[in-house]
């Protein structure tokens, strides 16, 4: 039959609502195609589980004694568990039902006004029956829940439609479903406006209640087209003009036998007589393909349906009307994951294919065996048998469609009254009620035993209420007759804490035995086995999920994460090789902490600052990492975001390591004193990391070379039981001459550590105390004699020839550049310039690399080259000089002293203002500047930057008399007596003395100038 005959119209006045109609039933349909694909994923979709795990991270490095110092902060190492959103509602499938649902009541209504009597009244009690499925009562509306609104609407639309049916028969189609359209809509309308519940709430009133008359409305239609893939199968066969073309009684009986076959074998398997482990046929399609036939054989069957109305009238309306119900009851089961009503609908389209379509072959081999062994076009006759009448079908169709029933004990219907339950779970669930919610969701269990929707929708009850092992137990429930992988997961991750590992590597086994190519299961197994010494387990499971998961880049952020964390470095750089381009943000995170490890750039484009102030795990550590590393763009940008975060109530989590993070940059930054700021604060406030702290800052005053204040922070660590802090203070007070009685006090206590690493380095550094010159040259061990000169810089500790002697005797060649090194500054600090000039014009040919060395050795020079007066020179080579670190930032001083001897004033200012900012602890720095300061007059800016040096250092006498003095000067006589006691404590007796006249004759100066005003 051409299409052209099939949509030809003769009732014109029904042509544009059927066009209108037939795109509602396409778009039905492919709203449920596409639910179809996407339903479990929108209730409950995969998601990913971020964890962080803490691990001991460089944040810069420095060496004393030939020993490194690693200042270390918090890496985290980031991977990601698939989980499952326990199940949420589908509000916008609901929409889409209620839409349909009321299109199809709008139609419905206006084609039965048109039927004659007893088809009429044959088809107006169906639809009052439907209205009662809405309960429309029980949205509260009125107080007493009496069965007003419903008695008031099969009045409205029953008498309408009665009074369309017997008096106003020449009203035109079209004015009816006008008519219809603005009584049905305004119904909704008041529903709407009068009902207590929210639309979202109403709308799932409406539609999950009415579920109930739209699955007997789809299983009505289903009965429908329940033949009509024979029937297609025959115009296959029969429809060609030319009958050589035609296929014969066999090939018919072939095929269909095939279609028949795979129904049997389908419903052998659904039934689990038989289990193939095997989807034969999509029984969905299936229905699909007969809607269609259905369709086009319905103009067939005209002589069956004349007597009541017509086709183009009747009959093509109320196949569209039952079509979108059909096609949306089942598009919202799969919307909202109701599994049981699915099986109940694919159970009823095999049931009813089956039993129907065995028949009508058997109606049609009876029938028209012999003409179709002829090969004459049978399909245009099918409806007009001879043997056997067509009612027949229906009667032995539906016989033998009972005995299937029979079969499977009514399992059929059980699973239609879970899913419909399970719908009123979801209702009440929306409206927060979650005792009816439970009650319903039990129900639903109980018809389908532990379908996978009530079980998992009571254990998101049972989780919202903290009752674990209920929910556990639920979710075991459910695996019993329908193993999901998503059930897997979710249950898996019950077992998270290491107490239950062997739980969890139950559930997980389990799950990969009915799942094997679960990418989600296999990347939880992989990250499961991480946590073990078992590497080549979890090697095996990550490269078999990394082939298995549509998203490589998770599995290959939690392979580095497992390498980063299992020691495996080889094998992460070796990863991270391919991965630069790569921008998924938890795969960057991980790279940048491997960066942070091994100083290689693997992340080459700078880290986007995330937006918004609440953080994530994935962003905070991405952000984290990056800002460490300085490539989370500007610095001050850095700092603003940092603070945002900390205002953040919900950053809570995340305070302590953002603070940490705002001291590293505020450093990197310059920021020095208020780096040092931070740390100080936060070790006051965060007793649980207060000893790490202390011996942080501990650790980067002695990069500084600030031994003195370095070992006050160290003793408070070691207080507080820091572990490595007692090695720390070992060192601070060694590298302090006046100090180095305590030092060995301090070693006799940790030689006797059970640490050896300890008590090796212990033992050293006593022995290098107590050693004497003539030990030390007749040692064989060159690094015992690089060490002995590093620790004796005081010039008071040892005399310039037995200095000279020892470095002589280094033969090592890397060793004898350091002592070479040493013996150059150890020149400078004995302020005998030429002799340190004569050992440097030695040592710079042979430093080729750059590197820590050559930058101590040119900031050496720099310092030559300045106490020297040699300004040409120090400003041609400045630029030149390779300085790294520390000796960085003090460039920032020899730029502002040559200024400053240039008479650049204004651009000496600015300098000055950057160094003391970046070098508040640098003596040389803090001292110059205030002195420029004080020759411009400015003896407030003078006083300023003196108070912020003795703040961040106050082991600095010489800093301590120049603030003194400057204190006397502008008038804080109160603020230099203060500061006096404390110069006291610093210097030897005979020194004080001497500066305490210096005090009080500057005192008395001031005293006089102010009498002298008066």
């Amino acid at each position: 039959m051409k299409f052209t005959k099939f949509i030809k119209f003769e009732e014109k006045d029904t042509w544009y609502p059927f066009l209108f109609l037939l795109q509602i039933a396409i778009a039905a349909l492919a709203v449920a195609v596409y639910y179809y694909f996407t339903g479990e994923n929108s209730i409950s979709p995969w998601q990913t589980v971020p964890e962080l795990q803490q691990v001991s991270m460089p944040a810069g490095q420095f060496n004393l004694l030939l020993e490194n110092f690693d200042l270390r902060v918090k890496g985290f190492v980031l991977t990601e568990r698939f989980d499952v959103n326990l199940p949420q509602l589908n509000l916008t499938a609901a929409y889409f039902a209620l839409s349909f649902i009321s299109i199809s009541l709008v139609y419905y209504l206006s084609v039965i006004s048109r039927f004659r009597q007893i088809a009429f009244f044959a088809a107006i009690l169906p639809f009052m029956l439907f209205l009662t499925t809405f309960n429309f009562d029980v949205l509260g509306i009125f107080q007493e829940q009496k069965q007003y609104i419903l008695i008031s609407v099969m009045t409205l639309l029953g008498g309408v439609t009665f009074l369309f049916h017997a008096f106003f028969t020449r009203i035109s189609f079209g004015i009816r479903i006008i008519v219809f359209t603005f009584l049905w809509g305004g119904l909704l309308l008041f529903l709407f406006k009068a009902s207590p519940y929210s639309p979202a709430q109403t709308t799932l009133h409406l539609t999950n209640y009415s579920a109930e008359g739209c699955i007997l409305a789809a299983v009505f239609f289903i009965f429908w087209v329940s033949f009509e893939n024979i029937h297609g199968l025959l115009w296959f066969n029969t429809q060609a003009k030319q009958p050589e073309k035609r296929f014969g009684l066999w090939q018919f009986m072939l095929i269909s036998s095939l279609y028949l076959i795979s129904l049997l074998l389908t419903y052998l398997q659904n039934t689990r007589i038989f289990s193939f482990d095997l989807q034969l046929i999509n029984v969905f399609l299936i229905l699909i393909v007969s809607s269609l036939i259905g369709l086009w054989g319905l103009r067939q069957r005209q002589q069956h349906y004349n007597k009541f109305f017509s086709y183009e009238g009747g009959a093509v309306f109320l196949y569209l009307v039952f079509a979108i119900l059909t096609f949306t009851t089942i598009g919202y089961a799969f919307a909202t994951a109701n599994d049981p009503l699915i099986r109940a609908a694919s159970d009823t389209i095999v049931y009813t294919h089956l039993a129907f379509g065995a028949i009508f072959f058997a109606y049609i081999f009876i029938n028209f065996g012999p003409l179709l062994s002829q090969k004459l076009r049978v399909y245009r006759v099918v409806y007009d048998p001879k043997t056997i009448p067509f009612y027949m079908v229906y009667v032995m169709g539906g016989v033998l469609l009972l005995a299937l029933l029979l079969r499977t004990n009514y399992s059929l219907p059980r699973k239609a009254m879970a899913g419909y339950y399970n719908y009123l779970g979801d209702y009440y669930k929306a409206t927060h009620d979650t005792l009816l919610a439970e009650r319903f969701y039990n129900e639903g269990s109980v018809y389908d035993n532990n379908n996978v929707k009530s079980a998992f929708a009571l254990a998101g009850i049972y989780h919202d209420k903290n009752y674990r092992q209920a929910e556990i137990n639920m979710l075991n429930d459910a695996l019993v007759f329908y193993p999901s992988a998503k059930v897997y997961a979710h249950l898996a991750n019950k077992y998270t804490d290491r107490q239950y590992f062997f739980n969890q590597r139950s559930v997980l086994k389990n799950s990969l035995t009915q799942f094997p190519k679960s990418g989600h299961l296999l990347n939880n197994q992989a990250l499961l086995y991480a946590t073990t010494a078992i590497i080549d387990s979890a090697e095996y499971f990550f490269q078999k999920a990394q082939n298995y998961l549509p998203q490589k880049e998770i599995a290959q952020s939690n392979r580095l994460a497992f390498y980063l964390t299992s020691g495996l470095g080889q094998q992460a750089l070796q990863l991270a090789q391919n991965q630069e381009k790569n921008s998924y943000l938890p795969l960057q995170s991980n790279l940048l902490l491997l960066q942070c490890f091994t100083g290689k750039k693997f992340v080459n484009n700078t880290f986007i600052l995330p937006e918004g102030h609440k953080l994530t795990p994935e962003n905070f550590a991405g952000f984290y990492h990056a800002a460490m590393l300085g490539q989370s763009g500007s610095d001050q940008a850095t700092l603003g975001k940092i603070n945002q975060y900390l205002k953040e109530a919900n950053n809570y989590p995340y305070h302590f390591d953002l603070a940490v993070l705002k001291a590293h940059v505020q450093a990197r930054r310059g920021y020095t004193l208020a780096a040092r700021t931070t740390l100080e604060n936060l070790a006051g406030t965060n007793e649980e990391y207060s000893a790490y702290l202390l011996d942080l800052i501990g650790l980067q005053l002695m990069e500084k070379k600030l031994y003195a204040a370095a070992a006050e922070h160290f003793a408070k660590a070691q207080a507080k039981d820091w572990p490595d802090a007692g090695v720390h203070l070992l060192y601070a007070l060694a590298l302090q001459h006046n100090k180095q009685v305590d030092a060995l006090l301090l070693a006799d206590q940790l030689t006797a550590s059970e640490s050896p690493g300890i008590a090796r380095l212990a033992n050293r550094v006593k022995y290098l105390i107590q050693a004497h010159t003539n030990q030390i040259l007749a040692q064989p061990n060159d690094s015992v004699k690089v060490q002995y000169l590093q620790l004796n810089q005081d010039t008071a500790a040892i005399s310039p020839q037995e200095y000279m002697a020892v470095a002589s005797t280094v033969r090592n060649p890397d060793l004898k550049k350091i002592a070479q090194k040493e013996l150059t500054r150890f020149l400078v600090l004995s302020a005998n310039y030429d002799a340190a000039t004569q050992v440097l014009q030695g040592l710079l040919p042979q430093l080729n690399e750059q590197d820590a060395l050559l930058s101590e050795v040119n900031q050496l020079q720099a310092q030559i080259l300045l106490k020297t007066n040699n300004l040409p020179q120090l400003e041609t080579a400045l630029p030149r000089m390779y300085l790294a670190g520390h000796d960085q930032k003090v460039k920032h001083y020899y730029n502002a002293v040559l200024a400053e001897k240039q008479n650049k004033i204004q651009e000496a200012k600015k300098r000055y203002n950057v160094a003391v900012q970046v070098l508040p602890y640098h003596e040389p720095t803090v001292l110059a500047a205030a002195n420029f300061y004080s020759a411009q007059k400015d003896n407030n800016r003078a006083y300023d930057i003196l108070l912020n040096s003795i703040t961040y250092n106050p082991y600095s006498a010489r800093v301590y008399q120049a603030y003194i003095l400057k204190s006397i000067e502008i008038g804080y006589s109160g603020f230099a007596e203060s500061a006096l006691e404390e110069l006291a404590k610093l210097l030897p007796a005979e020194a004080f003395a001497n500066f305490r006249k210096q005090y009080e004759q500057k005192l008395a100066q001031r005293q006089a100038a102010l009498q002298n005003w008066r």
